[in-house]
């Protein structure tokens, strides 16, 4: 079952497509489903802020309706005349007055038809505050899609590079059990000749059985992180490997903390949306304010009416006019809208100050978190060399009877704990440049300080 798992786990890496990192970005930007919501959001935005647009222009209405009456108009002439006939020089007389039947005014049918147009002069400024509002919200979705670009950024290379760490870490360990296996190996020819106490052979087994363990753990580790790379690439159809070395080059670009302090400052998403925010507040601001402002508005209506009655016919068929209103007593608490909005300027205001603040120490203290790790990824080479000649010599002098099976662990356990802290250190590296790349939306430049 092992050698079928072994042969599966070949096969697949046979087939594996390698990838460097900017290919990989370049998948995870086209497939990334938070970064797709994202656009779609900012497209929402767009037809929102069009939307706004549309308040300018004037409101039309088509309305028609139909009624039947119970009982048609009527005008009661004899009632009519009764009432005013004392008062009359001539009376007219009861004669006649019999004979006049109630005059109708409409038919029992009623079919009314009208275009209503509106059109707004002066809003108070609302508007034009509803517009700006409409742009400001298409400008925080844009930043907030540039915000969600540049984590996911700092996403894959932790999953990239933690991809490649794991297979550093395994390599290392790989080698460190192989050399067990060579020392128990010699241990036993050692006791078999008498050489050796069979405590020293116990020894080497414990030693090799704890690294294959270790082994074993570390390809589950990388198993795991390159299901997190292929799940972050989003991409069944394809398996991709990573395709690069961990290590820190001498010849990479230099950071400079006050460039990328000031680049960041200046266009780090977070912070332009705080700058959105405020603008927002004071549009709203605004907005607010236009409820005590009188609002002016043309109008005009075009009617059409059922002519077949003498008050269809007495009806104007249009009419315009222009009106105003303005608000006495507000029972929606408009005032207190108002105030709130003033008071949300200050609120802003605040944050922004202490985003500042809070971004300036991120940069600072990834910025010297990069140095100190470069500084001592190349002292530690140092470190690798003694141990590997460390090595040789306790396991000569293990094979000439003059040192034990713990001293021999003890130094290839030594060699690989420094090639895996280089290896982390170079992981720790290169997170801290992605992550300083990120926050000052220089992520192009990526591969130049690495």
């Amino acid at each position: 079952m092992k050698h079928l798992v072994s042969l599966l786990v070949s096969t697949i890496a046979l087939f594996s497509t390698p990838l460097d990192f900017q290919q990989a970005w370049k998948i995870v930007e086209q497939n990334n489903h938070a970064i797709q919501a994202d656009k779609i959001a900012t497209q929402k935005a767009q037809k929102l802020q069009e939307a706004n647009i549309m308040l300018y222009l004037p409101k039309i209405e088509l309305s028609a309706a139909y009624a039947y009456l119970g009982t048609p108009v009527q005008f009661d002439i004899k009632s009519s005349i009764q009432s005013i006939n004392p008062s009359l020089p001539i009376p007219i007389p009861s004669q006649i007055l019999d004979h006049l039947t109630p005059l109708d005014l409409s038919n029992q049918n009623i079919i009314i038809a009208s275009i209503k147009i509106i059109y707004p002069l002066y809003a108070g400024g609302a508007i034009y505050a509803a517009n700006n509002l409409g742009k400001l919200a298409l400008k925080d979705a844009q930043e907030a899609l540039r915000l969600k670009k540049l984590s996911t950024f700092e996403q894959l290379a932790n999953v990239y590079y933690g991809v490649l760490l794991n297979q550093e870490i395994l390599k290392t360990l790989q080698d460190v059990q192989r050399g067990h296996k060579i020392h128990l190996e010699n241990a036993l020819k050692l006791q078999k000749a008498g050489q050796i106490a069979k405590i020293e052979t116990l020894t080497a087994q414990v030693a090799y059985d704890r690294a294959k363990n270790d082994t074993l753990k570390a390809k589950d580790s990388l198993e795991i992180s390159k299901l997190a790379f292929q799940t972050l690439l989003s991409d069944s159809k394809q398996n991709y490997t990573p395709d690069a070395k961990l290590l820190i080059s001498q010849t990479a670009k230099k950071l400079s903390l006050e460039s990328i302090l000031k680049t960041t400052l200046a266009s780090y998403p977070a912070l332009k949306i705080i700058d959105i925010k405020t603008k927002q507040a004071q549009e709203v601001t605004k907005l607010e304010r236009s409820k005590f402002i009188p609002q002016i508005a043309l109008f005009g209506n075009y009617s059409y009416h059922d002519h077949d009655s003498i008050l269809g016919r007495s009806l104007p068929s249009w009419f315009v006019g222009i009106g105003a209103k303005m608000p006495l007593l507000d029972n929606t608490g408009s005032y207190q809208k108002y105030q709130a909005s003033k008071i949300a300027q200050l609120e802003i205001s605040e944050r922004k100050r202490q985003a500042i603040k809070d971004i300036s120490l991120l940069v600072e203290k990834t910025y010297k978190e990069a140095m100190h790790a470069k500084e001592l990824y190349f002292t530690l080479n140092s470190s690798i060399a003694l141990a590997q000649e460390n090595l040789k010599l306790q396991e000569k002098a293990f094979a000439q009877g003059m040192a034990t099976s713990t001293q021999v662990i003890d130094a290839r356990n030594m060699l690989s704990k420094a090639k895996i802290e280089q290896k982390s250190i170079a992981y720790k590296y290169i997170l801290s440049i992605a992550k300083l790349m990120a926050l000052s939306d220089s992520i192009n430049d990526f591969k130049l300080y690495q």
